[in-house]
């Protein structure tokens, strides 16, 4: 039976009337009286959009043009709105669901789709499953990886993810924190959330009275980590909060039972702590740290630990490591008091707090700490010299500088992990062609009922065949 989404109460049509972003102000918006389009959905985008072929006047010129359309899927027949055109084709809007895929399921949050962190809610688990394993297999096809083998997926699931990000506004008799709506600015709260960690939704909703005591026309971001000692807040406002709004949110903090507070003011370069409900601890191992706030951790616990099992593999016939971009530690720290030595490596602050954690622990004497700027001046060559095996986790542009001092020091075994398969494809081509095979990859579904994925993937030569 058709679904006709004009008369029903229409969540597809919620985020119309958000404002705008800078990138969809960059499209070209059609104009509002653009006659509805009738087609049928022939595959899902790398973004999770439906694409379909469509005929449309475009200029005063009947065309062909490609269609993607949010929240649909793959054998649908939709009738849509043209919204705006782009460089790749027609953004358009569903109006009236005429048929529907046997794939559609009802989704399990009540602002979806005008929220903007999940993109799958409308799609059973299997075909989710299925259409992410194969949108991998096509990247890594096209950027000509062939790993000799391919572990099974680690999956993830709702009310999994122990780091998030959210978007906050004050107005002049509300505050809204949640994240961001679809292609808008518009904040949809998040105090309902499917995939956060109780832990979190339970904080997100008890700052809904916390955020009152903010000036009004506030607005910024709140970083929500959910440390083993708690949960850790880092705010970023986009306007400098006074002194005695900051003693106001401390206490409020203390209420609401969070770990610790901190705000990062505009210009400055360092988070200020204005709460602490003790110390806020991380254990990795036999170290037990205590993390800047905002400190980057994996998603998911079930990613993390899948990670790090997937690192004690790649490392375990190697004596000496180095963990590049290693951040807090998280792949190396528990490898530790294993007769391994380990060259850490990173620019961001958490490497002193792992330098910390490491000496006080007494593992000190195994590890050997650089901090520097990797893009700017990547770990040399010379500097690898004696490395068995390296680690690296760049972020998402990857590390093609880096990877080529890899190459240039023959290391025997490269443990690679990314959360981009296309940065991930051109690295590895490098690998590839300096003599490297790919022995094994694994995708990590850390981002749930998003496009988003993780790998890790293990590399090697034979030192006397590498070019």
């Amino acid at each position: 039976m058709a679904n006709n989404w004009r008369n029903a109460p229409n969540k597809f049509r919620k985020r119309d009337s958000a404002s705008k972003t800078r990138a969809q102000s960059a499209e070209k918006k059609l104009p509002r009286n653009a006659p509805d389009i009738d087609c049928v959905i022939t595959h899902l985008g790398a973004r999770g959009d439906g694409i379909a072929e469509a005929e449309m006047v475009v200029d005063y010129q009947p065309q062909t043009v490609r269609l993607f359309v949010p929240d649909s899927l793959p054998h649908e027949t939709l009738k849509v709105k043209p919204i705006s055109r782009t460089s790749d084709g027609v953004r358009a809007d569903i109006i009236e669901l005429i048929t529907q895929s046997p794939d559609r399921k009802e989704p399990s949050c009540d602002v979806f789709p005008a929220c903007g962190g999940c993109q799958f809610q409308h799609m059973a688990s299997d075909a989710y499953r299925g259409w992410k394993e194969g949108a991998l297999s096509e990247v890594l096809e096209r950027g000509g990886i062939s790993p000799t083998q391919r572990r099974p997926t680690i999956w993830t699931g709702p009310g999994s993810r122990r780091r998030v990000t959210l978007s906050f506004r004050r107005t002049a008799d509300t505050f809204i924190l949640g994240f961001l709506g679809r292609a808008s600015q518009f904040i949809q709260p998040a105090s309902s959330c499917t995939i956060m960690l109780p832990e979190l939704s339970k904080v997100a909703l008890l700052l809904q009275g916390w955020g009152l005591h903010l000036p009004a026309g506030s607005n910024g971001q709140c970083q929500l980590n959910l440390l083993d000692s708690g949960v850790d807040i880092l705010v970023l406002p986009q306007e400098k909060l006074a002194h005695d709004v900051l003693s106001t949110l401390a206490h409020e903090t203390a209420m609401v039972g969070c770990q610790r507070l901190s705000v990062l003011q505009p210009g400055d370069d360092d988070p200020y702590l204005i709460y602490a409900g003790g110390e806020a601890v991380l254990r990795w191992g036999g170290l037990t740290l205590s993390p800047p706030s905002g400190a980057f951790l994996q998603s998911t616990l079930i990613g993390e630990a899948a990670l790090q099992d997937a690192v004690a593999d790649c490392v375990k016939e190697a004596r000496s490591i180095a963990d590049i971009f290693c951040g807090s530690g998280t792949l190396s720290a528990p490898l530790l008091n294993k007769g391994k030595t380990v060259l850490a490596a990173d620019n961001a602050s958490s490497v002193t707090h792992f330098q910390q954690a490491a000496n006080k622990a007494g593992y000190g004497h195994e590890v050997t700490f650089v901090r520097r700027n990797l893009f700017d001046a990547p770990l040399r060559a010379d500097e690898l010299a004696g490395i068995d095996c390296a680690i690296i986790d760049p972020p998402r542009a990857g590390a093609s500088a880096q990877i080529a001092e890899i190459v240039k020091a023959r290391l025997p075994v490269i443990a690679m992990i990314s959360c981009n398969p296309h940065s991930f494809c051109r690295d590895a081509q490098q690998l590839l062609a300096a003599g490297y095979v790919c022995d094994w990859l694994q995708m990590i579904d850390q981002f749930h009922l998003t496009p988003h994925t993780e790998l890790v993937a293990r590399f090697s030569h034979d030192a006397g065949t590498a070019a």
